[in-house]
């Protein structure tokens, strides 16, 4: 009987099975319910899942929500890297380098060079931006600007030019990021030979670019000098009253020139230079209104050793009391229908080779500004609102002048002035062209 009802127990299982009928915990049943109750169908934490339009399974978990998404992209930072020299040239090199921004601004890029790493290392050292270091750098650092900003990965070449003979130079690439300054690593290049033989060498040129002052009692040399194929060049001024003595110290070395007060000084400028220069030398505590002679010399070295010099120069310093203007006088005007009688004088004092004209005309403004730091051409003419009229070209001492001009507007107020151009120093101690006027004298046409 056993047996039998076994038997019975097994047969009704497989007819539930073959009907769609499964038994399930009552927890499976419960979750179902809590499912239905939501409108839908909560399959078991687990089971397979069919889906009917792709016919692939899935296993459900328990997290309902999708996974956050970081909106912010990842931090990339730039990179600044020297590339190998090329071209190289006994005088220029063509220079490399590459920029990758990554997700960083990039402000100005530019290389930075010398045959000094020590001057190169310090011009960067202690500057944040392009501009920093293109006023402070060092004397024997050079820098050439590619690129104002960068919102891309670029690689950069550009020809450096004027360089040292037979010399090493050291590079960096460097980038303005942020609120920082970086640069590449240091690569190095070698120029080649400029010359083979001592009477291939072509000896350094020296050239005055400008004379100027700051003071009565200064002198301001702004100076090149390419050493071309000479090397090590030590860089010196002679000056003093004496000419004889200037000319006689050309050629000689810094060290064989013996000073003698004011008729003969000497000063340094720079030692050991390379390649092109440019200089700035004040010289101060010199006489005022006093006639200098000068000449600028290099020393150099390399397959052949020898020193050059400027021809002699000539410089006089400024008179501290060289400022008082010519005195000039405007008389009244006599005026008769439509012509008028214009005169007035003119003192020079210290001053020569004035140039004396009139102004009159019915802009009475104009007529007002007139003078100041200009020339009697720049005044320019227009019609019967300003008129002007040469009286004398090089005038030197005291003249009086009178002149009459005619065929002027009806019952128009017109303003005439007496004026004279002469050559003053402005603020800079420089010699420029001023014009002086006398008094403003006004009359009415008939």
């Amino acid at each position: 009987m056993q047996i039998v009802g076994f038997l019975a127990v097994i047969g009704l299982v497989g007819l539930m099975s073959l009907s769609g009928f499964q038994i399930v915990p009552e927890s499976a049943t419960n979750r179902a319910n809590a499912s239905q109750a939501d409108g839908g169908l909560a399959p078991l934490l687990g089971s397979p899942v069919i889906n009917s339009r792709t016919a692939t399974f899935r296993t459900t978990s328990n997290t309902s929500e999708p996974d956050a998404v970081d909106p912010t992209p990842a931090f990339i930072p730039a990179s600044i890297t020297g590339k190998a020299t090329q071209n190289i040239e006994s005088a220029a090199a063509l220079l490399r380098g590459e920029v990758v921004v990554g997700t960083e601004t990039i402000g100005e890029v530019f290389f930075i060079y010398g045959y000094d790493k020590l001057d190169v290392d310090r011009s960067i050292a202690a500057y944040t931006t392009y501009e920093q270091v293109l006023t402070n750098k060092r004397a024997e650092a050079s820098v050439i600007r590619v690129a104002r900003s960068l919102n891309r990965d670029n690689s950069f070449a550009t020809q450096a030019r004027s360089l040292a003979p037979d010399t090493t130079y050291y590079v960096r690439l460097c980038a303005e990021r942020g609120e920082q300054l970086s640069c590449s690593t240091t690569t190095s290049f070698t120029t080649t030979p400029g010359a083979y033989s001592p009477g291939d060498v072509r000896i350094p040129t020296i050239r005055i670019n400008d004379e100027s002052a700051a003071a009565a009692d200064e002198m301001v040399l702004e100076l090149t000098v390419t050493m071309r194929d000479a090397v090590d060049g030590d860089v010196y001024l002679v000056y003093g009253e004496s000419q004889a003595m200037v000319v006689d110290a050309s050629g000689r070395s810094y060290s064989a020139i013996d000073e003698d007060d004011e008729l003969l000084q000497k000063t340094r400028i720079a030692r050991n230079i390379r390649g092109t220069q440019r200089f700035f030398k004040t010289v101060d505590d010199l006489e005022g209104d006093t006639l200098l002679y000068y000449i600028v010399c290099v020393e150099y070295d390399g397959l052949r050793d020898g020193t050059t010099c400027t021809r002699t120069q000539s410089y006089r310093t400024y008179n501290e009391d060289f400022g008082t203007s010519p005195r000039v006088q405007t008389d009244a005007v006599v005026a008769d229908g439509l012509t008028a009688s214009l005169s007035g004088s003119v003192s020079m004092r210290d001053f020569i080779d004035g140039k004396v004209f009139f102004i009159y005309g019915s802009d009475l403004e104009r007529i007002t500004e007139a003078e100041g730091v200009t020339t009697m051409e720049r005044l320019r003419q227009t019609k019967d609102r300003f008129q002007r009229v040469f009286m004398d070209a090089d005038l030197d001492g005291n003249e009086t002048y009178t002149q009459t001009v005619r065929d002027l507007l009806p019952g128009t107020l017109y303003a005439a002035r007496m004026c004279v151009e002469f050559e003053n120093q402005n603020d800079n101690y420089r010699d420029t062209a001023f014009v002086e006027c006398g008094e403003l004298r006004s009359f009415v046409t008939q």
